[in-house]
């Protein structure tokens, strides 16, 4: 079995919960027995970094175009994480601010 690093809107859990993701639609895993995940994407905003200030947008992942860091809070005035996105990298979470420091760019939330 190979590693895939991209995002599959109709990919399956499998009775361990990994996910396996993809884009294109494939549907992979095992005949254990798989539901399928809701990895549907439709709304998306695209977001212009402010610091501590909430996205004010229901989301499920976010998108970074261009490679770099994205600074986010998971509550107003919380602690800054900084995680490292690859290039068209999408991150299945919910966060309530991406703050300035943020590297990356073509950032997008998805619903």
């Amino acid at each position: 079995m190979s590693n895939r690093t991209e995002l599959y809107a109709s990919d399956t859990v499998n009775d361990d919960g990994v996910v396996a993701i993809n884009i294109s639609g494939t549907t992979s895993g095992t005949s254990r027995g798989q539901d399928t995940a809701d990895l549907t994407i439709n709304t998306a905003k695209a977001i212009t970094t402010a610091d501590n200030t909430d996205v004010n947008f229901t989301h499920r992942f976010i998108y970074a175009g261009v490679a770099g860091t994205v600074a986010i809070r998971f509550a107003a005035g919380g602690t800054v994480y900084t995680i490292t996105m690859p290039a068209g990298g999408m991150l299945p979470m919910k966060v309530y601010s991406i703050d300035t420091a943020s590297t990356a760019t073509g950032i997008f939330l998805f619903n």
